[in-house]
């Protein structure tokens, strides 16, 4: 069975400081991959962490609130050796801003949602990720308060304006989405997760 990582993130529930990983993406993937939980501290030289990607078919970025020091690092060794990334939320940010970008943070709240959809993509017909779905634009969910501006990716998918999808075609799979599609039970996050699985 392939294996994939996943890096914790902090938060802090009932005072006390934690490490997680979202259990809607870990249930996504449950039973069609293996799945090692990588807990990780700030601190720590991200080459530490690099012993314990042996073996390691591939990697997901999770959403989270901040970007950690060593993600940058992480993310430019994933991407150097091709090793097939998926990046959501925050973890597509990390991957733009990892490749030579710029992030902002928008100053409005149309992009911050608890609704299951919020507004539609336009997804670039030349793109990988027009390749997997095989749509123009669908409708997804966003909870993101920060943006990017510029990267040296590929922009596969925009919202007015705003940077929806990142991507190297060139790669096995280094693909980052601005939505939760963890979250989504549609055909499109199928065919997404599909294709990452079958990369790995």
């Amino acid at each position: 069975m392939k294996k994939i990582a996943i890096f914790t993130r902090k938060e802090v529930l009932n005072n006390k400081e934690i490490l997680y990983i979202p259990k809607a993406v870990y249930d996504k993937f449950f039973k069609k991959v293996l799945i090692i939980v990588i807990p990780f501290d700030d601190n720590e030289n991200y080459i530490n962490k690099l012993s314990l990607l042996d073996g390691i078919n591939g990697v997901i970025l999770v959403g989270g609130d901040d970007i950690y020091k060593f993600e940058y690092d992480l993310v430019k060794y994933l991407y150097n050796n091709d090793i097939p990334t998926l990046g959501i939320c925050l973890g597509m940010q990390t991957m733009a801003t990892a490749i030579n970008g710029i992030l902002g943070q928008l100053n409005n709240l149309e992009h911050k949602s608890g609704k299951k959809y919020v507004h539609y993509i336009d997804i670039n017909e030349d793109s990988l990720l027009y390749n997997i779905i095989g749509k123009k634009q669908i409708l997804v969910n966003s909870r993101h308060k920060d943006y990017v501006i510029k990267t040296s990716l590929t922009v596969g998918a925009t919202c007015n304006g705003i940077i929806e999808e990142v991507e190297d075609k060139n790669k096995k799979f280094f693909i980052g989405v601005q939505w939760h599609p963890e979250n989504l039970d549609d055909e499109n996050t199928q065919k997404l997760f599909d294709y990452f699985i079958n990369k790995l």
